[in-house]
């Protein structure tokens, strides 16, 4: 008996290009019976992606905010402009147990719901974004949206707390600046009475220079309190993460549809593949015992 490894190169070769000629005709011949398998796999893939107990997810976007230096020129480069920061802190321990606390959820089962997705351009450096998601995914409807919406809040406030300061200062700033300004306008007004009601020409005089100084210094007021309005109004909309949108629960695929569906299709190509093979030597082995009688 002569074996393979026995053969000649070149009779191997030929054997193997029979051996590759004869599965193509093969895979050709039921190329029905490959996609047929392939569509109902990736039918099969679907289902199951849909199927099981219903899934609900809810995701809330925040903006992480953008620090600036006192002055307003530059970034700061803080823990706010970090992404893997923020995706720690929503995902801290301390923080998935109070918000599972305040929902009425185990902690460690939503925390193991809890994902986040930075929505980043490509101007962006690593591990920087300005806006993140935070996605809550379970089988609980309004605990899923309630959940998304406080780790959103809190990761906020835990992010914004140099814009929190900055704000706070510009405030009281601001209001210092109201009330000098007030009491220049009060002065103002009383100087403008005298010289209109006095009879002194000199000390008419005198009180007219002292209101030039005056509505000098209201005129430097005004543009500081122009000034510290634009500051605060930089630090709340820019500098200050918030949340951009509040989460709302819809059900969605119990697993990933496309990978289920793509599984599936790779499942059925294998099984029409050797099914196919399989028909081809089965009818071989019958043409060859109908020959033999």
């Amino acid at each position: 008996m002569t074996h393979r490894h026995d053969l000649p190169p070149n009779a191997v070769d030929a054997e193997r290009e029979v051996d590759l000629a004869r599965i193509g005709r093969a895979l050709l011949a039921r190329w029905w019976l490959i996609a047929g398998a392939t569509l109902i796999g990736m039918a099969v893939g679907a289902l199951i992606a849909r199927g099981g107990d219903p899934v609900f997810q809810a995701q809330s976007t925040i903006y992480l905010g953008q620090p600036l230096s006192a002055a307003g020129t530059h970034q700061v480069q803080n823990i706010q402009r970090s992404s893997a920061a923020a995706a720690r802190i929503i995902k801290a321990p301390a923080l998935v147990v109070e918000v599972a606390a305040y929902v009425g959820l185990d902690a460690d089962a939503l925390g193991d719901s809890i994902s986040t997705r930075v929505i980043r351009r490509p101007s962006d450096a690593a591990g920087e974004g300005d806006l993140m998601e935070i996605i809550v995914r379970g089988p609980w409807q309004q605990r899923s949206e309630k959940a998304a919406n406080r780790l959103a809040e809190s990761a906020v406030s835990q992010l914004s707390t140099y814009a929190d300061s900055k704000i706070a200062d510009l405030e009281g700033e601001l209001q210092v600046e109201k009330a000098e300004l007030a009491a220049l306008e009060g002065q103002i007004a009383e100087l403008e009475s005298s010289i209109a009601s006095g009879d002194d020409e000199a000390e008419r005089l005198r009180l007219q220079t002292v209101l030039s100084l005056r509505e000098e210094q209201r005129a430097r007021l005004i543009e500081d309190r122009v000034a510290t309005e634009l500051g605060l109004a930089v630090a709340r909309d820019i500098e200050r993460g918030r949340v951009v949108t509040e989460a709302a629960s819809r059900q969605v695929d119990a697993r990933n549809r496309t990978t289920s569906m793509v599984v599936g299709a790779f499942i059925g190509l294998i099984v029409a593949t050797v099914g196919a093979f399989g028909w081809s030597a089965a009818a071989r082995h019958l043409r060859r015992g109908l020959q033999g009688r």
